[in-house]
């Protein structure tokens, strides 16, 4: 009589001996066909040596009669030291009805492997169970070593009840290269005549069965939401006492659906606990003190179902998860302001880092955290928490320079916009969130030279190198004469026609430099402003000149930032439009739009950024400049 599937039970435990029986006309045709086909083939080898089931002691037990299904192991070789061995080599093995048409064993084939090794004397025998080339290794549990024939036997559980009124099973033992494994993973497919058996019976009572789930806990509350996942081929361990004593550990997987159940007689005491695959796997469920209602079974602080398997079949003992991966990030120190890091380019340990976002679950984030001795900044999070993550500057002389917008990290997972990343945590780590940072330090002005010193002969012996390139400059100032019609010099006229130095020529020089010297001009802010611009844009653009010929220690770049004053800054922002801080160039910039015709610039202005200009002219202004290294600051802020 088959033994029936408890009305209500989820699992397939006890219906895989249905799913695969053979009919009897079937059977008969099959043979003759097994008959005819090898009727004429020679006789194929018999493996040498014998199979036969012990305890896990590799003791044997009278009549092969065992209590139950989790006593029986497999051993093999000779049952002595003087006996035939096995052929050394891997096997799979396999529980069976006793007609061996119906497979029993329940975890897939690739589990079922065993080794067979020689004994002291040079024996093949049953030498304990084999993992897997690859994880997870579900190798079936061993027995202890056997000093009469030098064996370790190994567990055939798990395999399901046999259909056999008498309570029969059949063991096999197959050489791996001998059988493949057939598409469902589970059937072996081989000739019997490459097999070893024996027949064993089990006189176990009737069994109940303890049944869970494994979900995916989206929401972190340890609870199962009609809305999560179920996992499938996740490993349960579940160690038992049955009410004989007998005890083990009993290995299953959840199936297809995420379900997982095993089944032991009533009385029987155990502790399930699920096998967590790696370290990004967090266990939510069972919460710790959870019970299942009419029972003695409940979770333990070590988040273990333990109980007493009642007289009913149990369901209930899930199990929760969630996975996690970790984001990265490192702070560099920019000073060329590219916003990328570069050979060389230094960490800043200290920096603050904002983290923002949400949980799957719908709850907010908000985590501060701050780089570490390497620069670097990390935090885990589930899969699919979304997030932003900000910097924030120590002190006003930091700028932010990256991450650059439109940057993405390698995995796809984030991109930069305004200096904020923002991404969504996938099934890896991510890494390349970084932060760019450069500070500015005050410096006193450099490169600067009067209205008198290119009106002199050091300006003149300067301009004469880059003729005719400094009258191109010139002309596209905007410059005035001091009743305000236009001023330019000739880019065809000779460079000077002073025929020495105390009289006034008519070369473009000579023009050039009685203009900005010239008199009569007081109260005009159009020409004040031109001729302090024409200074300041010949300072910049022969910077190089300049330091050549000693003239200066050092070129301005126009990145300058200048340090000015509150009601300067107040007054260039109202005239422009812009908000500072200012670079040299900019004030230039903004002198050549002011003279522009009809340009509608106030003499405040006009005057404000002459002032700026002749400060410039004379090193009287500081710099802000990039500092080559990180400037100091108090951490944590």
């Amino acid at each position: 009589m088959l033994l029936e599937k408890p009305a209500g039970f989820r699992s397939h435990v006890s219906e895989r001996f249905t799913r695969y029986k053979i009919g009897p006309a079937f059977a008969a045709v099959f043979a003759l066909l097994l008959t005819l086909a090898f009727a004429s083939a020679p006789a194929r080898a018999q493996l040498s040596g014998a199979i036969f089931t012990t305890l896990a002691d590799g003791t044997a037990v009278n009549h092969n009669i065992y209590d139950s299904r989790q006593a029986v192991y497999l051993n093999g070789g000779p049952q002595n030291m003087n006996d035939a061995g096995l052929p050394v080599g891997i096997y799979y093995f396999q529980v069976t009805n006793p007609n061996g048409d119906v497979l029993l064993s329940t975890d897939l084939a690739i589990y079922r492997k065993l080794l067979v090794a020689y004994n002291a004397n040079h024996k093949g025998v049953v030498s304990g169970a084999v993992a897997p080339g690859s994880p997870p290794y579900k190798q079936h549990t061993n027995g202890t070593y056997n000093p009469a024939n030098g064996s370790t036997p190994v567990q055939l559980y798990p395999f399901d009840f046999t259909p056999n009124p008498g309570g029969e099973y059949k063991a096999w033992l197959i050489p791996e290269g001998k059988a493949t494994v057939d598409s469902d993973g589970k059937h072996l497919l081989f000739s019997n005549s490459d097999a070893k058996t024996d027949n064993f019976k089990v006189r176990e009572k009737k069994q109940f069965c303890i049944d869970g789930v494994k979900f995916y806990d989206l929401d972190i509350d340890g609870i199962r939401d009609g809305a999560e996942r179920l996992l499938s081929n996740w490993a349960v361990n579940v160690a038992y006492t049955l009410p004989n004593g007998v005890s083990g550990v009993a290995v299953t997987y959840t199936d297809s659906s995420g379900e997982w159940a095993l089944c032991f007689p009533a009385g029987t005491t155990f502790t399930a606990s699920e096998v967590i695959p790696d370290q990004s796997w967090v266990q939510t469920a069972p919460i710790r003190g959870s019970t299942i209602g009419g029972t003695n079974i409940a979770s333990n602080a070590g988040m273990q179902w333990v109980g007493t398997v009642p007289s009913t079949d149990t369901f209930g003992l899930d199990f929760g998860n969630y996975q996690q991966f970790t984001i990265h990030g490192k702070k560099y120190y920019d000073p060329n302001k590219n916003g990328k890091a570069d050979t060389g380019d230094l960490t800043i340990s200290g920096f603050k880092i904002v983290i923002d976002g949400t949980l799957p679950s719908g709850y907010p984030i908000h985590d501060v955290k701050f780089t570490d001795a390497t620069g670097g900044y990390s935090a885990t999070y589930p899969v699919e928490t979304t997030y932003t993550v900000t910097e924030v500057q120590p002190t006003s002389d930091y700028y932010q320079s990256g991450p650059v917008d439109g940057a993405v990290t390698s995995d796809g997972n984030a991109t930069a916009d305004k200096g904020v990343w923002t991404g969504k945590v996938g099934t890896a780590d991510t890494t390349g969130l970084d932060f760019f940072n450069y500070c500015l330090v005050e410096e006193p002005g450099y490169g600067g030279h009067t209205k008198g010193f290119w009106h002199n002969q050091n300006g003149e012996a300067i301009l004469l190198q880059d003729d005719p390139g400094w009258r191109t400059l010139i002309n596209g100032l905007n410059l005035v004469n001091p009743d305000n019609s236009s001023f330019t010099v000739s880019t065809t006229d000779p460079f000077t026609s002073n025929p020495d130095a105390n009289s006034v020529g008519t070369g473009a020089f000579d023009l050039f430099s009685n203009w900005i010297v010239g008199q009569g001009a007081v109260g005009n802010a159009n020409y004040i402003l031109g001729t302090q611009l024409a200074a300041a844009a010949l300072n910049l653009k022969e910077g190089a000149l300049l330091v050549a010929a000693g003239q200066a220690t050092q070129a301005q770049t126009g990145n300058e930032i200048l340090v000015l004053s509150s009601s300067q800054s107040a007054i260039i922002a109202a005239g422009s439009g812009i908000a500072g801080p200012y670079t040299l160039s900019q004030i230039i910039g903004f002198a050549k739009a002011a003279l522009a015709p009809g340009s509608g610039a106030s003499d405040d202005y006009r005057l404000c950024l002459s002032s700026v200009l002749d400060g410039l002219n004379n090193n009287a202004v500081d710099f802000l400049i990039v500092s080559p290294t990180p400037c100091p600051f108090t951490t944590p802020y």
